[in-house]
């Protein structure tokens, strides 16, 4: 009988265990969510809101919103009461000048401080700083890499303007004298659009998968993240849309139109078509994704700031086409500033620019809410009871679309991409595996093709190994063993950048190893 009683009271205590480990697994299904939200009156933001001022959806359901904290942020400081913080430099330049540099040494000595992060992004190179406690070495590493990247863009605008200005000098005088040739004609036309697109696609509009792997990147950084945009707009002008050659080329297409011959208006109806698409490129808000550019800064927490410059190429064809197009530009970019919390500075002075930004109170409302149905993901809707008020936020904060976004990308493209994997500096000896990358049948078996340059700088950015090769592998993993044995004390950065020739993927990696 007292077996029978031990098994009854083993059983129920059993029976407790199992359900209290059921409650335990319910209550961790209990989702706590955090929207950053901005309000903002006519451009200011307003700052003097409580919990009842919001109302919150998911899902088109009302949610009750559990907590409201006020977060006032600025760049400026208390030195002996220093945040982490995490600083993203990012130039788009074209003219790097005394003046310039003048204004950066003012933002590295009088903003940034030595437990700072930084990560330069300057036209096509970027590198990473933990600390600032070398400040005058970053300084240099910085703008010696300016000074470069700037003659490099400078160089490519000068080219796109000769390219454009001899297509015009070539046709110029025809058109004027409307005694052009159809075919030269529209064979010029062609050209200008080529021409004019790649430019557009170059230096106008944003490459939206480098703004994911930005964000990826920011998404995992753990401190408070500034990004200061440096936007130097040098603009090509508009040579076809007014001025002259603009009259005397619309003449001629009504000159064909109007002719009796129907070849004739054929000729000036594809004229009109190419004029008018030509026209078409220069609308840039129209493709130029605000609203998505600006969700990426508000999914990873981090403010956006912006310096705006303008210069102009020295030409006499400069018209007011392309200072819209500055404008235009202008508007997008403060569009996106704005509605993370930053402010953009139109201005060449950077030192009065970089004081404006420092002073920004960047006031972010941070609502905690519990989803009635955490299991179910719909999008937020979030509704202030003060009329007129803008509320900037991100409609799908619980949706992981960064990691959607390069899904889609990796499904839209089946072919391998390649990979750096098990990169490493020890003992002095430098180590990289490559794998992912296409194997094709040939005449002289299955080969794949891989390019790979390996570049290492010391602590100053000086480089002590820059090399790069072409390997033909039958072999589906590639293993390099590279001896460094001349290397010094001290930390080094290794950037390796491959590329698949066979698919055209391409992939780089940086690690920073120290050398005792």
């Amino acid at each position: 009988m007292r077996k029978k009683k031990l098994f009854i009271v083993v059983f129920f205590a059993v029976v407790l265990m199992i359900s209290g480990q059921e409650r335990i697994r319910e209550e961790v299904k209990v989702v706590n969510v955090e929207v950053p939200v901005r309000v903002f009156y006519k451009g200011k933001a307003v700052e003097d809101l409580t919990v009842e001022n919001f109302t919150l959806y998911e899902g088109k359901k009302s949610q009750a919103i559990t907590s409201l904290n006020i977060i006032r942020q600025q760049i400026k400081i208390d030195k002996e009461n220093v945040r982490p913080r995490y600083f993203v430099l990012v130039f788009r330049l074209f003219n790097y000048n005394r003046e310039f540099k003048k204004g950066l040494k003012y933002l590295f000595d009088n903003v940034l401080v030595k437990n700072d992060s930084l990560l330069i992004l300057a036209n096509d190179e970027s590198f990473a700083i933990d600390s600032l406690e070398e400040k005058e070495k970053v300084f240099a590493r910085v703008d010696s890499l300016l000074h470069k990247q700037a003659q490099r863009a400078r160089g490519q605008m000068i080219s796109y303007l000769k390219r454009i200005e001899q297509e015009v000098d070539m046709h110029r005088f025809k058109i004027l004298l409307l005694r052009p040739e159809f075919h030269k004609i529209k064979d010029f036309l062609k050209k200008y659009l080529r021409i004019w697109k790649a430019y557009k696609n170059t230096y106008l509009l944003p490459n939206l998968d480098r703004y994911y792997y930005f964000a990826k990147h920011l998404e995992g950084i753990k401190k408070e993240k500034w990004v200061i945009n440096f936007y130097q707009m040098e603009m090509i002008p508009n040579i076809i849309i007014s001025g002259d050659l603009r009259m005397s080329l619309n003449t001629y297409i009504e000159v064909l139109l109007s002719d009796p011959s129907a070849e004739f208006v054929s000729y000036g109806r594809i004229l009109r078509t190419m004029k008018n698409e030509i026209n078409k490129t220069l609308n840039i808000p129209l493709d130029f994704p605000v609203d998505q550019i600006s969700k990426l800064f508000y999914k990873v927490n981090a403010t956006f700031h912006s310096i705006f410059m303008r210069t102009i190429l020295g030409t006499e064809s400069l018209d007011h086409e392309s200072m819209k197009l500055l404008s235009d530009m202008e508007k997008c970019l403060g569009d996106i500033t704005r509605s993370t919390g930053g402010i953009l500075v139109s201005s060449k002075d950077l030192k009065s620019a970089i004081n404006r930004i420092v002073e920004v109170d960047n006031i972010c409302y941070l609502l905690t809410y519990s989803p009635k149905n955490p299991g179910k993901i719909g999008k937020i809707k979030i509704k202030v009871d003060k009329k007129k008020c803008k509320v900037v936020y991100d409609d799908n904060m619980r949706a992981n679309y960064i990691k959607k976004h390069f899904a889609k990308i990796e499904k839209k493209d089946r072919t391998p991409a390649i990979r750096i994997k098990d990169l490493n500096l020890k003992d002095k000896r430098l180590s990289v595996s490559l794998v992912d990358f296409l194997l094709k049948k040939t005449e002289k078996g299955t080969i794949g093709q891989i390019g790979i340059h390996i570049c290492i700088k010391n602590s100053e950015g000086k480089k002590i190994f820059d090399k790069g090769n072409t390997l033909t592998t039958e072999k589906d993993i590639v293993t390099i063993s590279i001896p460094l044995k001349g290397l010094k004390k001290g930390t080094y950065d290794i950037v390796v950048d491959i590329k698949d020739f066979l698919t055209g993927k391409t992939e780089q990696k940086l690690i920073r190893e120290n050398i005792r």
